[in-house]
């Protein structure tokens, strides 16, 4: 089964996190470093076999935000090696 790049889930992230706030300025860099560990991580099938939460099925995801503006996100699936992108983000 095919799953969404994990920047999908960075971007998704980063947009839930501004749009929860009712400021009109975004969050700083530095309210936003820091390790978040997902509660839910949800992946769709690109083929329409639906979709996976690799929290619910054991598996980890871990989103690291640092104030230079770069990331690293790891997920874990049950029995697999962690896999970890990295890159930068803006607010």
């Amino acid at each position: 089964m095919r799953t969404l790049h994990p920047m999908a889930a960075v971007a998704l992230a980063a947009a839930a996190m501004l749009a929860c706030g009712g400021e009109d300025e975004p969050p700083a860099t530095s309210e936003l470093a820091g390790t978040w560990t997902a509660t839910k991580s949800e992946y769709a099938s690109t083929s329409g076999l639906g979709t996976v939460d690799i929290i619910a099925t054991g598996g980890a995801a871990t989103l690291v935000l640092r104030e230079d503006n770069t990331y690293s996100y790891t997920v874990t699936r049950p029995g697999e090696a962690p896999s970890t992108s990295t890159g930068t983000y803006e607010v």
